[in-house]
């Protein structure tokens, strides 16, 4: 196999393979896997943000928010390369690295039938080293129409700095998110 563009710490080894072999190896999930992406932005005032998309009005979860994410595919090389697939699909950002995993258990009865898993990784990507300004996004207009960089104050207030609501897709995941900020 290839070096991957992306580093990542050797207790996350277990990602380190194709998606095939891992639901192999974990037989209860007869759906899929799904993968998702905290990207936080940390600035030289020591402050930092996450950012957040918006599901396209026309998709599934019509204008509601989340992380990057989606189904990890079989043809992927390992379970990161699902993971750094999706951020780049969905926002234009490359993963540069893999920090660590969510210390959540997500799963779930698909609607159309199958175990699911979901994982979550907080990820750095190209540009986070600029302190100064955020990494430029370039959201995938079919999936997604807006995004925002926001603070902890707002995901815990379900709201943006201008008042406007955040609407998650998935409670869950702000609840992750609140884990991990």
């Amino acid at each position: 196999m290839a070096s991957p563009a992306y580093t990542f710490s050797p207790v996350l080894q277990e990602f380190e393979i194709p998606v095939a072999d891992y639901l192999k190896s974990h037989t209860s999930l007869t759906g899929g896997l799904v993968v998702s992406a905290l990207i936080f932005h940390h600035f030289d005032d020591g402050s930092r943000r996450i950012l957040l998309i918006q599901r396209a009005a026309t998709d599934g979860f019509p204008l509601k928010w989340e992380i990057p994410g989606g189904a990890a595919e079989i043809t992927d090389k390992s379970v990161f390369d699902g993971v750094c697939r999706e951020v780049l699909e969905e926002t234009g950002l490359k993963v540069t690295k893999i920090l660590r995993k969510a210390d959540t258990k997500d799963e779930w009865e698909g609607r159309r039938g199958g175990r699911w898993r979901k994982i979550t990784f907080v990820v750095e990507v190209e540009g986070s080293e600029d302190r100064k300004k955020t990494p430029k996004v370039k959201l995938s207009p079919e999936e997604h129409q807006d995004f925002g960089w926001v603070t902890l104050e707002e995901i815990e207030n379900t709201r943006f700095e201008d008042g406007t609501e955040i609407e998650f897709a998935y409670e869950k995941q702000r609840g992750t998110i609140l884990g991990l900020f």
